[in-house]
């Protein structure tokens, strides 16, 4: 065979490789692009949750100013006047935290406004209907901005979940346009046309929503919202006080109890978040399973230098949300998720505590045992922490040899004792090592939340109290105290 054959034969082999080979790289980087970009639509609605979250927050308190302004232009009290300052103020902080990390001034310009509708109110130089009217197209602008929020999730089970959520705060925004008209009639003793069609329409549009959510609600939500829905309803009250406005309840006794009512409903919207959380979860490992997966396969498909796969790797890692080691959430979702927490524990005022944890002379145990069984000690410790929680605490490794643990809706008293626990379950493990008991200890820093906290400030001030425990002796868990 001649040259030129030997050529043509080899350029034939040689595509005959190439092709399938392109094929395969193409397959395997559409592969990583799908679940790559999953990954990033899971990271941007955790984002989205927090949002949503201040932005729900922040709807209740402009529901509560529309209440008290009502109230105050219908009873012109000095009283009155003082409960609706505190209220602009809370309503203000709120407002200047989420500015800070959302920038809803530019979601929602009619914010801008609210400053000159609060002192026309305080100077009683404006009708009740158009402050009800300004607030209330507030209100339905942030809502709607919700609505074009949930548009961008693709998992079916958290678009409904999520539309869910938008509907429950529908819903109680028309108790509170109820609560709102009802407090005004009271303070003026009568009930006009208006009011009565205002109220029929209310009730019209609060059905209507009732209706898709019980559509879109799972089938344990929904049957709690009917259980409860009985409890929720304002329409006896309301009734007696439409045929007589100066009836025996005050505006203030009226308030609570229909404060009380829209209360209710955050048990559901609760339940709802919860089976967001879950779904959420359950859809982050599947996508980094998927991810790691199709990682592999790229990295078959091509042949790449050492260096190029160590720099591939570490461009990975970053986007992965779980300890490939521990299988605990790494620290990038930690402080992503924990920052909700603490919107919520804010929001609900519930109590929040963190436990950081540190496992005693690591370095001496990986200088003496060697990496590998580090690594077996750091499994062993997760797989304590695992064990000792509840399903609603978040563990997470954040560091080296440190853990962290947020107990949601805990105080500072019951978080210890899960955190003694824990300590003492660690310390009791058997670990061998070539026949040889391996003690292990840990220590740590334990703080209660307290308002207006950050993540930051938790860590900070939970490393003081570890760093405690460490001089004291180590094996022991320390809570912060500011003294």
């Amino acid at each position: 065979m001649n040259k030129s054959i030997k050529s043509k034969v080899l350029y034939g082999l040689i595509l005959l490789i190439i092709f399938p080979l392109l094929g395969l790289l193409h397959l395997s980087l559409e592969k990583f692009y799908l679940n790559f970009n999953s990954y990033r639509d899971l990271e941007r609605f955790i984002h989205n949750l927090d949002l949503s979250s201040g932005i729900l927050h922040l709807i209740e308190e402009l529901q509560k100013e529309r209440g008290k302004s009502h109230i105050l232009l219908g009873s012109l009290k000095e009283k009155d006047k003082k409960e609706l300052e505190i209220q602009y103020q809370n309503t203000e902080n709120l407002i200047k935290k989420l500015q800070f990390k959302y920038d809803i001034f530019q979601k929602f310009p009619k914010l801008t406004e609210l400053e000159n509708i609060r002192k026309r109110v305080l100077s009683l130089s404006i009708k009740q209907d158009a402050v009800y009217s300004f607030y209330t197209d507030l209100i339905e602008d942030i809502i709607s901005y919700e609505y074009e929020t949930v548009k961008s999730i693709n998992d079916l089970v958290i678009y409904n979940r999520f539309y869910c959520l938008i509907l429950i705060q529908e819903l109680k925004e028309k108790m509170g346009q109820e609560r709102a008209i009802i407090a005004f009639s009271i303070s003026k003793g009568t009930t006009t046309e208006t009011v009565l069609e205002e109220l029929k329409e209310i009730k019209y549009t609060r059905n209507l929503i009732e209706k898709k959510f019980l559509l879109l609600a799972s089938e344990n939500v929904k049957d709690s919202y009917l259980k409860l829905k009985k409890d929720l309803d304002l329409s006896s009250e309301i009734e007696r006080i439409i045929k007589n406005p100066k009836h025996e309840l005050s505006v203030e006794e009226w308030w609570n109890i229909a404060t009380d009512r829209i209360k209710k409903m955050e048990q559901i919207h609760d339940m709802v978040e919860s089976e967001i959380l879950d779904r959420m979860k359950t859809l982050t490992k599947k996508s980094r399973d998927a991810l790691i997966v199709s990682t592999i396969q790229l990295f078959l498909a091509i042949f790449l230098t050492p260096v190029v796969v160590l720099k591939f790797k570490k461009f990975i890692e970053k986007h992965i949300f779980f300890d490939p080691l521990t299988n605990l959430p790494n620290r990038k979702f930690f402080i992503e998720y924990s920052r909700f927490l603490i919107e919520r524990a804010e929001r609900y005022s519930e109590p929040l505590s963190l436990l950081l944890l540190d496992i005693d002379n690591f370095k001496q145990i990986n200088d003496t045992f060697g990496h590998s069984f580090g690594d077996r000690i750091l499994f062993e410790l997760a797989d304590t922490i695992r064990k000792n929680i509840r399903k609603s605490d978040f563990p997470a490794r954040i560091g080296g040899e440190e853990f962290v643990v947020i107990f949601p809706n805990t105080d500072l008293k019951s978080a210890f004792i899960v955190s003694e626990r824990i300590r003492q379950s660690f310390e009791s493990l058997n670990i061998r090592k070539d026949e040889k008991s391996v003690k292990t200890t840990l220590s740590g820093g334990l703080i209660g939340y307290r308002k207006n906290m950050t993540i930051d400030d938790l860590l900070k001030l939970s490393d003081l109290a570890l760093y405690n425990a460490k001089n004291r002796g180590k094996n022991r868990i320390e809570k912060y105290e500011e003294n």
